[in-house]
């Protein structure tokens, strides 16, 4: 009896042993063959223009003028933009500011990447941006490095006025009995704005000393039809989430916009307080990504859920706020 069931355990290890010898051998060929094996082509789809015909439906031709290429020559862009960080100024080097018809960067930043003109933010600035460039700008906006900026949304706004007159927009704040646009959200300066100031000398820091140098100015209100904001002070997280800017950033601004999802306009022009992460997020967003055929609205959206959220906790644990391995150099 003991006999048979060795036997039998013998010839079933022979079995076993047998089968995954053969399995190992055909897994080897496998591997060794699937370097040359061509890759499978599946057949084309029909095209999306012909699924459009077939519904009976046809793309709209363009039109022969493209919109943002008109504005792009008749509304002509300088941006300067204040570099105080070598890892902001390359992110807005390699994003948003591409969109200006000319972008220099200034300050006491030393980056062998990015060329920053060494010149006082308060003297001789803009007598040295008119020395170099007058005459191939219509426009200026005034940043600094942690702004995101949709110059096409600055021309689409600024297209209707005269260039050559004294126009100083942004956001207004209270300063005293008086105002000073805030260069956390941007200033954009006509070029008739820009000459008033090209011998002006103060010793303000730079918002204040373009308001004082521009006496006869009034505050601006820049907000859109609905009264959401232009020219935004702090970055699309932080303006999105009720509640999340501070109650004296607000009282101190001129003209308010409603918190939470209506605080920014669909044309807005500027963010402030954008990490190099997110200026590369927010360049994809606006200039990368499509919904649908047409872009914009959508008609298959439903209504929001207005499911209330913990828009503070969630916030401290999204990775792009507090980016890995970028420096503050």
């Amino acid at each position: 009896m003991h006999g048979l069931a060795r036997v039998t355990a013998f010839l079933v290890a022979c079995v076993s042993g047998s089968l995954l010898a053969v399995i190992v051998l055909q897994y080897r060929e496998i591997l060794e063959s699937s370097g040359q094996t061509p890759p499978v082509v599946l057949p084309r789809s029909p095209s999306y223009r012909k699924w459009l015909s077939n519904q009976g439906l046809r793309r709209a031709a363009s039109g022969v003028v493209n919109e943002a290429r008109l504005l792009y020559e008749r509304v002509p862009v300088l941006c300067l933009v204040r570099a105080t960080s070598a890892q902001q100024a390359r992110s807005v080097l390699n994003t948003w500011s591409r969109r200006c018809n000319r972008a220099l960067f200034f300050g006491s930043l030393s980056d062998p990447h990015v060329h920053v003109e060494r010149v006082a933010a308060t003297c001789g600035l803009f007598a040295r941006v008119l020395a170099q460039h007058g005459g191939s700008f219509r426009w200026l906006l005034l940043v600094d490095d942690e702004t995101f900026a949709l110059v096409e949304n600055l021309r689409l706004y600024v297209a209707p006025l005269n260039a050559s007159e004294v126009h100083y927009l942004g956001h207004p704040v209270r300063w005293g009995s008086g105002f000073y646009n805030a260069l956390a959200a941007g200033i954009a300066l006509s070029e008739g704005a820009v000459r008033a100031l090209r011998n002006r000398c103060r010793p303000d820091e730079l918002e204040r000393m373009v308001a004082a140098s521009l006496p006869r100015a009034q505050p601006v209100d820049t907000r859109d039809t609905l009264l959401r904001g232009r020219f935004n002070l702090f970055g699309v997280e932080q303006m999105l989430m009720p509640g999340s800017v501070a109650y004296g950033h607000r009282r101190s601004s001129i003209f308010r916009s409603p918190e939470g999802g209506h605080c920014c306009s669909q044309h807005a022009i500027t963010f402030h307080g954008v990490n190099p992460v997110d200026m590369f997020l927010l360049e994809y967003l606006v200039y990368g990504l499509h919904v649908g055929p047409g872009g914009g609205v959508s008609p298959t959206s439903s209504p929001p859920a207005n499911v209330p959220m913990e828009l503070m906790n969630l916030l401290k644990g999204k990775a792009f706020v507090k980016p890995f391995g970028i420096s503050a150099s």
